[in-house]
């Protein structure tokens, strides 16, 4: 994780304390990012960049040197994923 272009854009001066505790999070928000979590690296890299860094396509694109359609390719894999997962109420061990 450390090697991928995502985590060298990444604010390092941000220390485990200041990340959100995982009981304040809700239990839907909590199943929905272990969900997340277990996703493979790709998938998981350009959801983070989307959903959490609030990045465009465009810009997930430049960042990991990937085609746009790429990045629209794994964010709909990892939807797809995702909905399943959540649908069944399975995770993903």
């Amino acid at each position: 994780m450390h090697r991928t272009p995502w985590y060298r854009f990444m604010d390092k001066r941000i220390t485990p304390d200041e990340l959100p505790i995982a009981h304040e999070m809700s239990t839907d928000e909590g199943e929905l990012m272990c969900q997340i979590m277990q996703l493979s690296p790709k998938l998981r890299e350009v959801v983070l960049l989307y959903y959490w860094q609030e990045m465009g396509v465009q810009q997930i694109a430049e960042l990991l040197e990937i085609t746009q359609g790429s990045v629209s390719n794994r964010l709909r894999r990892a939807r797809a994923q995702l909905k399943k997962q959540l649908e069944r109420g399975h995770y993903l061990d």
